[in-house]
């Protein structure tokens, strides 16, 4: 469906913060795990996406909200087991699935452009809901929360990576410093990516997280946009 005007993307990063959450008015896409920031503001999102999701019952539970939902394709059928059936279910969509998935920077099967009106899914969930955010019409797009690093952390550790500390979960937690680095120069290529095709397609993308480490985008402050 097209949207016209601009909208938000939010990434999960600790920058986030629930009080700029409250203060959005426009459209708004999310990712992932945002739910642990749904007790601490009244905002939730317009559309949902993962990629990356690891708990299918945490993905069925998203699709029961009152907002647009988009999963990978591979995924609809562990989905579906946690949901009611004979039911007619209009908010949830299924991505196709992409070769890219998974693929990290240094992969030579890697996208070097991104393949749209087709999603690429490569990178994370916030780089295919930008390009999701795309193809809906919004523009400009303001960003909010695309710190776009990984660091260590020790296993059972407090999760440094997301705005919650239990986040991540185990497999999160052992992530090791090797892996941590290839991880963010993904999400920097596809960022790098998702900026040029976006250039292209004369949308503008202004990044208000309050900290980034990226640099492909348009930064912006926040309060200028709310």
């Amino acid at each position: 469906m097209l949207q016209s005007g601009a909208c938000w993307v939010v990434g999960n990063g600790p920058s986030l913060r629930s009080d700029d959450l409250t203060n959005i008015r426009e459209a708004s896409w999310a990712t992932n795990y945002i739910h642990l920031m749904y007790d601490r503001t009244s905002w939730r999102p317009d559309y949902w996406v993962a990629t990356e999701l690891t708990d299918n019952r945490i993905g069925a539970w998203h699709t029961r909200q009152s907002y647009e939902c988009f999963l990978t394709a591979n995924r609809a059928d562990k989905i579906e087991k946690f949901r009611p059936a004979l039911r007619e279910w209009e908010n949830v969509h299924y991505l196709p699935m992409c070769g890219h998935l998974w693929r990290r920077h240094d992969n030579p099967d890697r996208p070097t452009r991104l393949h749209l009106p087709e999603i690429c899914l490569y990178g994370s969930s916030g780089s295919t809901a930008i390009q999701l955010a795309i193809l809906y019409g919004h523009n400009p797009i303001y960003l909010l929360g695309f710190d776009a690093r990984i660091l260590p952390a020790a296993k059972d550790a407090p999760d440094p990576n997301h705005f919650s500390p239990v986040y991540g979960g185990t497999s999160e937690q052992e992530i090791t410093s090797g892996l941590a680095d290839r991880w963010t120069k993904t999400w920097h290529d596809a960022h790098r990516q998702v900026a040029e095709a976006a250039r292209e397609l004369g949308v503008r993308i202004i990044n208000c997280s309050r900290y980034t480490s990226l640099d492909c985008y348009e930064l912006g402050e926040f309060e200028d946009y709310t």
